[in-house]
């Protein structure tokens, strides 16, 4: 896959895309202070971002994270994806469309922690799978992210979130549409959550 490319990202783009947050996890509430995944993003924002994105494909869908050792579930939505009405959808292709997701990993002191040692063991995978990582270390917001093969798992102060997706061109996915689609979506989204997520005590 080519490497993504933090100079082909639309900044001008990301700097003026309409705010919807802050959106605040609240640290002492545990999962119980954390938003819904799904409000971290919109339609017109991900249009703002790349303009062949004309709108959503239905509603977002949330999905509420099992938490850890307990049989229960996070009260709101973990993780959110959007599926995507676009300029370059083949016709007659179904129900099968292009898509972002965002996914809040962890929002504790202890978080930094954890994103430091995932970053730490992909990266050390990279001299043998260079396609499956990439380092930002200084994006907008603030924030740090790496690829691994899928997406971007970033680190905002002690919020944990990762953003992926697809772009769907035809029925056989091309590499070069990954690699573009990292550099026009999914790091400018990166760069706009990460601008308006933030904790509180």
């Amino acid at each position: 896959m080519p490497r993504p490319n933090i100079n082909d990202v639309n900044q001008a783009a990301v700097k003026t895309t309409k705010k919807l947050g802050p959106f605040v996890f609240s640290l002492s509430k545990s999962f119980a202070g954390w938003p819904s995944a799904c409000p971290l993003l919109n339609g017109s924002q991900l249009h703002h971002l790349f303009p062949a994105i004309v709108s959503l494909h239905g509603a977002p869908v949330g999905t509420r994270a099992e938490i850890m050792g307990s049989g229960k579930k996070t009260p709101r939505p973990t993780d959110c994806e959007y599926n995507l009405n676009t300029t370059f959808e083949p016709a007659g292709y179904g129900n099968t469309v292009s898509w972002v997701d965002v996914s809040v990993q962890g929002a504790d002191s202890g978080t930094p922690q954890i994103w430091n040692m995932s970053w730490q063991q992909q990266k050390s995978t990279a001299h043998k799978y260079p396609e499956q990582y990439a380092y930002y270390p200084s994006l907008l917001g603030g924030t740090r992210c790496f690829y691994d093969g899928n997406g971007l798992e970033c680190l905002k102060g002690d919020i944990d979130f990762w953003v992926g997706g697809d772009k769907v061109t035809d029925g056989n996915f091309q590499t070069v549409d990954e690699a573009m689609w990292l550099d026009q979506v999914v790091i400018p989204t990166a760069e706009v959550v990460a601008a308006e997520v933030r904790t509180a005590p």
